[in-house]
This record gives C-alpha cells, sequence and structure tokens, in this order.
C-alpha cells in the first residue's frame, strides 16, 4: 500500500507546537463548599485553542480517510499490544 504523505500534513504541523503549547488550564472550584446550596462543579481542563484544532483535524482525518478504520479503537489498541 502506497501512501500519500501529504494526506498527514494537516496532522504534522501540530508536532513543533507540541512542545510551545500548554495544551490548556485546569479549572478547578474554589469558591464552593460543596453543600446543597453551593455543589462543587466538578474540575475540567479548559483546553487551548491549539487543542481544539488538533482534535477538529484528527476528526476530518478520519473521516476523510476510512481506509484507515481510525474508528476501531478496540482493534486499534489490541493490534498495539495494549489493554
Amino acid at each position: 500500500m502506497t501512501v500519500n504523505v501529504s494526506k498527514f500534513e494537516n496532522s504534522t504541523k501540530y508536532l513543533p507546537l507540541l512542545n510551545e503549547d500548554a495544551f490548556g488550564t485546569w479549572v478547578i472550584d474554589r469558591e464552593n463548599d460543596g453543600t446543597m446550596e453551593h455543589p462543587i462543579q466538578m474540575p475540567f481542563v479548559n483546553y487551548s485553542e491549539m487543542v481544539h484544532h488538533f482534535i477538529d483535524d484528527v476528526y476530518k482525518f478520519s473521516d476523510n480517510n476510512s481506509d484507515f478504520e481510525l474508528t476501531r479503537y478496540g482493534d486499534i489498541l489490541n493490534q498495539n499490544g495494549l489493554e
């Protein structure tokens, strides 16, 4: 199978950015005390703009390259020896 390297450019453009980006920041509720009146919000990551663009590009790649079968997560993990 011959692979056209240019189809990966939309994803590989992020490689240099991985060393520069903070990826996001944790948002932790420090104002509420956990009572019924003031429940604590679950912590979450507020991802950077770069991360959101990367995620969008990964989904576009998957949609445009169904031959890679990237939606078969369990099979991909098993083939790479991951549980």
